[in-house]
């Protein structure tokens, strides 16, 4: 989408890491599958429901599980709140 002055707009999104306003193509979205319990990466952007994005470093990931980012994120409530987070960010440097 352009703008009237010509300039390409950018969707920008929030890392539920370190909380830092930035666009899309610097971040990873991640979804919640119901199938396996797990949150997972999701590079093509289209598993269906919410999606969490997050920068590709280590340090926004931790900040992201400990302070619970993916579960609020995805609002994640079945199974008591608890699902397994299998994010892993250093395959995708």
């Amino acid at each position: 989408m352009q703008s009237s002055e010509g300039t390409t707009h950018l969707p920008q999104r929030t890392c539920i890491g370190c909380r830092e306003l930035t666009t899309k193509d610097k971040l990873i979205r991640c979804a919640y599958s119901a199938e396996t319990n797990e949150v997972v990466i999701d590079l093509e952007q289209r598993m269906p429901g919410r999606g969490a994005w997050i920068h590709p470093r280590e340090d926004c990931l931790k900040k992201a599980v400990r302070s619970r980012g993916f579960h609020r994120a995805l609002r994640i409530m079945d199974n008591g709140g608890r699902a397994t987070v299998s994010v892993d960010i250093t395959a995708l440097k």
